[in-house]
Protein backbone atom coordinates (compact mmCIF):
# COMPACT_ATOMS: atom_id res chain seq x y z
CA UNK A 1 0.00 0.00 0.00
CA UNK A 2 1.40 3.60 -1.03
CA UNK A 3 1.36 5.38 1.98
CA UNK A 4 1.57 2.95 4.42
CA UNK A 5 5.11 4.04 6.00
CA UNK A 6 3.45 7.89 6.42
CA UNK A 7 0.77 6.34 8.13
CA UNK A 8 2.63 3.99 10.49
CA UNK A 9 4.94 7.00 11.46
CA UNK A 10 2.17 9.07 12.28
CA UNK A 11 0.57 6.71 14.33
CA UNK A 12 3.77 6.31 15.90
CA UNK A 13 4.21 9.89 17.03
CA UNK A 14 0.98 10.21 17.59
CA UNK A 15 1.11 7.14 19.97
CA UNK A 16 4.38 8.22 21.61
CA UNK A 17 3.01 11.54 22.29
CA UNK A 18 -0.07 10.46 24.29
CA UNK A 19 2.14 7.90 26.03
CA UNK A 20 4.37 11.09 26.58
CA UNK A 21 1.80 13.07 28.02
CA UNK A 22 -0.03 10.50 30.17
CA UNK A 23 3.26 9.73 31.67
CA UNK A 24 5.06 13.11 32.59
CA UNK A 25 4.41 13.75 35.80
CA UNK A 26 6.76 10.46 36.22
CA UNK A 27 9.60 12.04 35.26
CA UNK A 28 11.09 14.95 36.96
CA UNK A 29 11.51 18.40 35.02
CA UNK A 30 15.29 18.33 35.60
CA UNK A 31 14.86 14.52 33.42
CA UNK A 32 12.48 16.14 30.83
CA UNK A 33 14.15 19.25 30.27
CA UNK A 34 18.10 17.82 29.45
CA UNK A 35 16.32 15.14 27.32
CA UNK A 36 14.56 17.75 25.48
CA UNK A 37 17.66 19.36 24.65
CA UNK A 38 19.30 16.42 24.23
CA UNK A 39 16.64 15.63 21.26
CA UNK A 40 16.99 19.30 20.04
CA UNK A 41 21.07 18.71 19.24
CA UNK A 42 20.15 15.50 17.89
CA UNK A 43 17.70 17.07 15.05
CA UNK A 44 20.28 19.99 14.66
CA UNK A 45 22.84 17.35 13.58
CA UNK A 46 20.52 15.55 12.02
CA UNK A 47 19.14 18.43 9.83
CA UNK A 48 23.18 19.86 9.43
CA UNK A 49 24.64 16.27 7.93
CA UNK A 50 21.16 16.31 5.54
CA UNK A 51 22.14 19.83 4.10
CA UNK A 52 25.97 19.28 4.18
CA UNK A 53 25.32 16.15 2.01
CA UNK A 54 23.83 18.36 -1.04
CA UNK A 55 25.57 21.18 -0.27
CA UNK A 56 29.30 19.67 -0.51
CA UNK A 57 30.24 18.00 -4.15
CA UNK A 58 33.58 16.52 -4.76
CA UNK A 59 34.96 17.04 -8.37
CA UNK A 60 38.06 14.86 -8.66
CA UNK A 61 40.51 16.21 -6.06
CA UNK A 62 38.37 19.44 -5.44
CA UNK A 63 35.64 20.56 -3.41
CA UNK A 64 33.29 22.99 -3.96
CA UNK A 65 29.89 24.32 -2.36
CA UNK A 66 26.42 25.32 -3.48
CA UNK A 67 23.11 26.15 -2.32
CA UNK A 68 24.40 28.60 0.51
CA UNK A 69 22.38 30.92 -0.50
CA UNK A 70 19.08 28.76 -0.14
CA UNK A 71 20.56 28.00 3.60
CA UNK A 72 20.69 31.71 4.28
CA UNK A 73 17.56 32.21 3.22
CA UNK A 74 15.74 29.25 4.88
CA UNK A 75 17.27 30.01 7.79
CA UNK A 76 15.71 33.58 7.85
CA UNK A 77 12.35 32.26 6.86
CA UNK A 78 12.14 29.80 9.54
CA UNK A 79 13.02 32.04 11.91
CA UNK A 80 11.03 35.08 11.11
CA UNK A 81 7.40 32.45 10.65
CA UNK A 82 8.78 31.46 14.23
CA UNK A 83 9.07 34.36 15.79
CA UNK A 84 5.95 35.41 14.04
CA UNK A 85 3.81 31.95 15.62
CA UNK A 86 5.82 32.71 18.90
CA UNK A 87 7.02 28.77 18.41
CA UNK A 88 9.66 29.08 21.64
CA UNK A 89 6.32 29.97 24.16
CA UNK A 90 5.05 26.88 23.52
CA UNK A 91 7.82 24.89 24.25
Amino acid sequence: MIGSGTLVNTLAVAGGGILGYLGQRLISNRIQAGVLKAMGLAVFFIGVAGCLSQMLIIKGTRLSTQGEIMLAVSLGLGTVIGELLNLDAGF
